[in-house]
Formats: structure tokens, C-alpha cells, sequence
């Protein structure tokens, strides 16, 4: 009897780490750097385009929303190069060349709260 209760507890616990793995993977990879629209620029506030996105509105000096603000991780630009800056201090912190799309570099991360555009 225990070892019938040992084969099916050990069935349950595989069929189990079946499941738990195919959640894991059943989760689409999102292109999240897709999503930024043709001719703008895209911030986001987790790596490779990930989480929650903010597409500048405007070239020149743009204040990042309160929800992205000191959170950027990554980027994408279309033909506009874009410059990020710690507006509290307006300290520089990154650049993105036009046509870019990027992680910031670690010394970069979640700091910036200000955008300027080239355009």
C-alpha cells in the first residue's frame, strides 16, 4: 500500500512540476519594443521593453509621469536621438542614438526623470 501511495505521490509531485513549468512557459515573450509607435520615442521601465511604457510626446525637454519617474531601464528611438537627465539635479544620465532600442547601462538605471528629444 505505501508503495502505490509512493508512486502516485511521486506522480502527483511530477505532474505537478509539469504544470508549475508549463505556466512558466505557456507566458509569451512580448516584443514589448514593438509596441513603441513609428516615429517615436519609448522608455520603459523594465529591461528589453518590458513593464509599463511611456512614449515622449514631444521633441525638446519632456518631464518623464510620475509613474516612470527614476524607474527607465530601457529604450527605443526612432529617427530622433533622445538624452536622459536627472532632473532633480539636471544631471546627465544616458544617450540613445536615433534608431536605437537598448537596455541602460547599470550606472544608468532608474535615475532619470527628465527626456530631451532631438528632432
Amino acid at each position: 500500500m505505501s508503495s502505490v501511495r509512493r508512486r502516485v505521490g511521486g506522480g502527483l509531485m511530477a505532474l505537478a512540476g509539469v504544470v508549475a513549468v508549463g505556466a512558466v512557459s505557456a507566458t509569451p515573450a512580448h516584443a514589448a519594443y514593438s509596441d513603441c509607435s513609428w516615429g517615436k520615442v519609448c522608455v520603459w521601465d523594465g529591461w528589453n521593453g518590458s513593464g509599463n511604457r511611456w512614449e515622449v510626446p514631444n521633441c525638446g525637454w519632456n518631464k518623464i509621469p510620475v509613474y516612470m519617474n527614476e524607474l527607465v531601464s530601457s529604450a527605443k528611438t526612432h529617427g530622433n536621438a533622445m538624452r536622459l537627465y536627472d532632473g532633480g539635479a539636471a544631471v546627465y544620465v544616458g544617450n540613445f542614438k536615433p534608431w536605437m532600442e537598448s537596455n541602460l547601462a547599470s550606472y544608468e538605471d532608474d535615475r532619470a526623470s527628465w527626456v530631451w528629444v532631438d528632432c
